[in-house]
């Protein structure tokens, strides 16, 4: 392979010349913060190999024992039971497809969809541990073990490279793919390429500090950083196969790993600790850990900095914001109650118990205590310089000042007294605030107090904690008990009674737009130039802030509170707080009064009840990114329940908690969640807790919707959680369909119970008038047929006899109508064999007078089952009528009458073989008219059918 030709060698010797004389630049003065995820945080091991971290924001972590799950505050362990090849891991990598990789020293596994799978062709790497996982721009994967060289795998079959195909060694701790899809590898026996056609080596003999190559970190398009047990080498890619390495000899580095950040700087993980290198083209060599074996370094979505070690677990470096100084760096007290830093870079550290601490800009340290100087106290309140550039202390009991060349001093009539503050007027007068007496007006070159202001001269406290003066002349005085505004002799007071919210004032500021600012154990409070108040209590998981400090810087409002610094735009209407916290890099959360100061470069400096922070608050490379929220369980009715269950509660078991996180590497208490139950909730709320509880909710279907509000403002998108609360049994659809049911039921039965009780009523009657009309009227018109038959046999005219047999004919035709209606209305004649008995009985009698001969054909299923009366009357009527019709016209010789069941309905049939109809098809007279009016309330068919006879058919009967 022949490399782009490199034509800035000038360059280059320059390089070269630099880096040779890298300076060693080690930080004695200071103490860089570091988080640490370890043991004690729940990681499984405190031997870290491997870092990465996937889309989610999870972080992962491979210890030799165990694989670890860390979400910004809880660690989660896993280990083979849950699915892993072996405890011991030694590479995390996790892919653009979402795909977790994890190499151990007895295979591979890949973790998806909370679930871990052994990687297919494990059996090949089972032998050595695995070096590094990486994915080929092409999508194959390869593998670089301890042992057994480098494995290729396309998704198809596994391909070898190791000694037999020209690696220099079988021990390959690293893998790189540039841009010209060269593959290099970092082995034990120098860096080997593979430029397409064959593997080339790179070793001692063209400039490689030491073949034991762990790490390969692209520098350029051009050149490639190779981590060595000797240094580091810069490999430019010039000619042919020559390289120019530039190593650092000065320092015997066992480089482990070099890793290129966000922000260019380098930073080399080795054996005795972690070193960085800001700018690479005027590179200054920092140690910035060196505790123990650095193995791993790790830049995360959020631009913070992770290195691995051997015993001290996974540390995050927070030193990009914060430098910090505690007792171990060289503060006589850890409680800072003061701080300044003078036009020519000292810094003066007040503390409460340990005097004052002179830190030169050459690191020169010198501590002033009452045993070695003549400080009126060690307990300092506050620190300024005059316009003599003399320094003043104001103490516990009294005053002192320091001057250079003439050194610490103190102060002849100035009484002894607690001071609190110091306010310079002008060259010669000061104001001086005491804690018991009200203020005093020093002149300074006179050696006199020129006034006195205490509570007799109108002053609201004579404890009193600030004076400051604002821009118009006006002296503000605060106290324990309020603020004092003095303008020449007139004194206005504000309490609680003209608008404070709490009366202990602990700072004064005027801001830029001419508002005057008050910090206090409620938060902050402004007096408007309309005289009005504007009030900002804040607020940290549902705790007032005690704001013991403000400042304006860059358009933001500086406090130090309670809980760590807090910066807000108060411009806008409902402003984003944001924290910085001891999570964060700062040395305590708690800020104590007075103790900050803005130097002339804009780094803040935080005294705080455990040391000293530097700050800087133009952080321009930090990355606001967005935190994922998880909804992690729901626990009701004494289980937890995984979050993507839809959970379903009794009505009288109703109450559930929600617990829920966000994925963060930054300081996961300043994540703030909105969230809200819909259809309960009347709007978003919001809290700082990690779960939230419901109770007595009504039945109903509920959506629990949660977002997170990450310390810069930026919200999450949103995640649910389904909650249904069943109705009460009573208000069940099922016990609702049963009580509805029975209801109905019982409806039914009373309804039906007085339809029999009035069926049986009615039939009794039917019964009752069958019986009287036939006992009654029928043996009253018999008799009257046979008084006729018997006066018929007396001597009478023809006239008469002939009358008299009308009146017998008549009264027995009565009786045989009346004997019809009798049988139709007798409730004991209601079943459908009742009906075809009577047809016979009608038929049998009408043909025994003549020579028809009448056959039946009866084919029905129950002939016990009950028929309406009305039905059964029309059916026998029609069939009367049928057989009359044939005795008296058809002259036939049979008939067939016959009533069957057809599917649903019956078919009643009365045919004859006599001479039908007549030829004209005139249906004359009133039997046929009313057959078919009977047919027509009975709702069925009536035919009659002219064909070698007459047929009368009667279908779609319902019986």
């Amino acid at each position: 392979m022949i490399f782009r030709a490199y034509t800035f060698i000038t360059k280059l010797i320059f390089l070269f010349a630099i880096i040779q004389s890298c300076s060693i630049s080690v930080l004695n003065a200071q103490v860089i913060p570091f988080k640490t995820i370890s043991l004690d945080e729940g990681l499984s091991q405190s031997v870290v190999q491997a870092i990465t971290q996937d889309k989610f924001g999870y972080l992962w972590i491979g210890t030799e024992y165990g694989l670890n799950r860390f979400n910004g505050k809880r660690v989660d362990a896993f280990y083979q039971t849950n699915g892993l090849p072996s405890n011991n891991i030694t590479e995390v990598y996790y892919d653009n497809a979402g795909v977790l990789w994890v190499g151990t020293d007895h295979g591979v596994a890949t973790y998806l969809n909370e679930q871990f799978n052994i990687f297919e062709g494990t059996d090949t790497l089972i032998q050595n541990p695995i070096n590094k996982i990486i994915h080929h721009p092409d999508g194959s994967v390869w593998i670089a073990t301890e042992g057994s060289g480098v494995w290729h795998y396309d998704g198809l079959v596994f391909e070898r490279w190791n000694t037999d195909n020209g690696l220099p060694s079988d021990s390959v701790r690293d893998i790189y793919f540039d841009n010209d899809r060269i593959i290099w590898m970092a082995t034990r026996n120098g860096v080997a390429y593979f430029d397409g056609t064959a593997i080339r080596v790179v070793n001692k003999d063209e400039g490689l500090s030491d073949e034991k190559v762990r790490s390969l970190t692209p520098l350029s398009n051009l050149s490639l950083i190779a981590g060595t047990r000797n240094g580091i080498t810069l490999l430019f890619k010039s000619g042919d196969s020559e390289h120019i390495a530039v190593n650092m000899r000065n320092q015997l580095l066992k480089v482990n790993q070099v890793m290129l950040d966000s922000r260019s700087r380098m930073w080399i993980a080795e054996e005795s600790g972690l070193w960085r290198i800001d700018d690479i083209n005027k590179p200054a060599l920092e140690l910035i850990y060196n505790e123990t074996f650095v193995s791993s370094v790790f830049e995360d979505a959020s631009g913070s900095i992770w290195f691995g070690t051997f015993g001290n677990g996974a540390l995050q470096y927070q030193g990009d914001a914060f430098i910090n100084y505690t007792t171990d760096s060289g503060l006589p007290n850890a409680v800072v109650s003061s701080v300044y830093q003078t036009k020519d870079k000292v810094t003066w550290v007040g503390t409460f118990g340990g005097g004052v601490l002179r830190m030169a800009p050459n690191g020169e340290k010198q501590v002033f205590q009452r045993s070695n100087s003549s400080l009126k106290d060690n307990r300092i309140f506050h620190i300024i310089e005059d316009e003599s550039n003399r320094i003043w202390f104001a103490t516990r009991n009294g005053i002192n000042r320091y001057k250079e060349g003439i050194g610490l001093q103190q102060i002849p009539r100035i009484p002894n007294d607690k001071y609190r503050f110091i306010h310079q007027v002008s060259h010669d007068l000061f104001w001086l605030a005491s804690e018991e007496n009200g203020i005093f007006l020093w002149n300074d070159r006179k050696q006199t107090i020129e006034r006195e202001i205490t509570t007799k001269e109108g002053l609201i406290s004579n404890s009193v904690r600030v004076v400051e003066a604002s821009s118009d002349g006006r002296l503000w005085v605060g106290t324990t008990n309020g603020i004092s505004m003095i303008d020449g002799k007139t004194v206005t007071n504000y309490n609680l009674a003209t608008g404070l919210i709490n009366q202990v004032i602990l700072d004064i500021f005027e801001g830029w737009d001419g508002r005057i600012w008050f910090a206090h154990f409620m938060g902050l409070s402004s007096l408007n130039k309309d005289g009005t108040w504007s009030h900002y209590p804040l607020e940290f998981k549902g705790e007032p802030l005690a704001a013991y400090v403000v400042r304006e810087f860059d358009d933001y409002l500086w406090v130090g509170t309670n809980k760590g610094l807090v910066r807000f735009n108060h411009k806008q209407k409902n402003p984003q707080i944001k924290f910085y916290t001891a999570d964060m890099g700062l040395v305590s959360d708690e800020l104590n009064k007075g103790s900050i100061f803005i130097d002339t470069e804009g780094y803040f400096w935080l005294g705080t009840i455990r040391g000293l922070s530097k700050f800087d608050p133009l952080l321009q490379y930090e990355k606001k990114i967005q935190a994922t929220v998880l909804i992690d369980e729901i626990e009701a009715q004494g289980k937890r329940n995984e979050a993507y269950e839809n959970i379903e509660l009794e009505y009288d078991d109703n109450h559930f908690e929600i617990h829920f996180s966000a994925i963060t590497t930054q300081d996961p208490s300043t994540i703030q969640f909105r969230y809200r139950l819909r259809d309960a909730d009347p709007d978003w709320q919001t809290t700082y807790s990690n779960s939230v509880r419901y109770a007595g909710l009504p039945d109903g279907d509920y959506q629990f919707q949660l977002q997170s509000i990450s310390n810069d403002g930026i919200q999450s998108q949103s995640v649910y959680a389904n909650v249904k609360v069943l109705p009460p049994f009573w208000r069940a659809s099922w016990f609702i369909f049963l009580v509805l049911s029975s209801l109905f039921v019982l409806a039914y039965l009373i309804v039906n119970n007085i339809r029999v009780s009035k069926q049986v009523e009615v039939e009794r009657m039917r019964v009752r008038i069958a019986g009287d009309l036939h006992d009654d009227v029928g043996a009253s018109l018999t008799e009257m047929a046979l008084q006729a038959d018997f006066i018929q046999s007396y001597p009478l005219s023809d006239e008469i006899k002939e009358t008299m047999q009308q009146l017998g004919d008549m009264s027995r035709q009565v009786v045989n109508t009346m004997d019809d209606i009798v049988w139709s209305i007798d409730a004991r004649n209601d079943t459908v064999g009742d009906l075809t008995d009577r047809i016979q009985d009608f038929a049998n009698q009408i043909l025994s007078r003549t020579a028809i001969q009448i056959y039946y054909h009866f084919d029905l299923r129950d002939e016990k089952r009950t028929i309406h009366a009305d039905t059964r009357q029309n059916v026998y009527l029609i069939c009367k009528e049928a057989v009359n019709n044939a005795v008296k016209y058809s002259e036939a010789t049979e008939i067939h009458l016959s009533l069957r069941h057809d599917k649903n309905a019956c078919i009643l049939e009365i045919k004859d073989n006599g001479k039908g109809l007549p030829e004209s098809g005139k249906k004359t007279g009133h039997g046929l008219k009313n057959m078919q009016l009977r047919a027509k309330r009975l709702q069925a068919n009536l035919e009659f059918i002219s064909d070698k006879g007459l047929t009368v058919r009667l279908t779609n009967l319902k019986l």
